[in-house]
């Protein structure tokens, strides 16, 4: 039996990662209820978005392609996930040595320089004092989805950067497991998402950190 064995080259990695990051920018560009587009499922389960969406997305037109990614635009944050831990394992293969000092310093350094800028131009313009000015570089850690529950601070729309961080972390662990090690995570995680959803009237909060950390 033959076994095919693919790969995805560095180009088209970044080419599909623009992709990822352009489903992601008109995601959150036309799910805001002022363009009249269909909502997406994200904290909580609703059978009406699901409706709605195929109520606005069919017949097949123009209003179809905005639907399409205010709905499930949001799928572009999974596939740049997949394709960052792919080019991690490509570039540390197991068994392969990690300068552990390096790689952090590099995770962190890429994640700052681009978030940075950003929460920078934010103090000065929402000029909330001093605890404005902490709340809006506290992200620049990398561990406001860790604490967002007991840290009165949201980590907001910079979530994705704390958790891709995580994910860094996590793949100096996960990268010395076997593959049924790997597949016993995968039913931990997903045992964690079916408990938030259950118990989430008992315990509001648990939903929302799986989610900020987990996505």
């Amino acid at each position: 039996m033959k076994h095919c064995h693919w790969t995805i080259e560095h180009e088209t990695s970044s080419i599909m990662k623009a992709c990822a990051m352009l489903f992601i920018i008109l995601h959150n560009l036309l799910h805001a209820n002022y363009f009249g587009y269909a909502q997406e499922n994200e904290f909580w389960y609703s059978d009406n978005n699901v409706i709605d969406f195929f109520d606005r997305a069919f017949p097949l037109g123009i209003n179809t392609i905005g639907n399409l990614f205010s709905y499930i635009g949001w799928i572009g944050v999974s596939a740049f996930f997949f394709l960052s831990g792919y080019g991690l394992a490509k570039k540390y293969p197991q068994g392969s040595f990690i300068d552990f000092g390096k790689y952090i310093f590099h995770s962190f350094y890429k994640l700052f320089v681009l978030l940075a800028p950003a929460l920078f131009y934010f103090a000065l313009v929402e000029k909330q004092g001093t605890l404005g000015f902490i709340r809006a570089f506290f992200p620049l850690s990398m561990l406001n989805n860790l604490v967002v529950t007991i840290f009165p601070f949201s980590p907001g729309v910079y979530w994705f950067f704390g958790c891709i961080f995580e994910l860094y972390l996590l793949f100096l662990h996960w990268r010395r497991k076997t593959n049924n090690e790997l597949c016993i995570w995968i039913v931990v995680l997903l045992l964690l998402q079916i408990i938030a959803f259950e118990f989430e009237p008992q315990v509001p909060w648990f939903r929302v950190w799986i989610k900020y950390n987990f996505t």
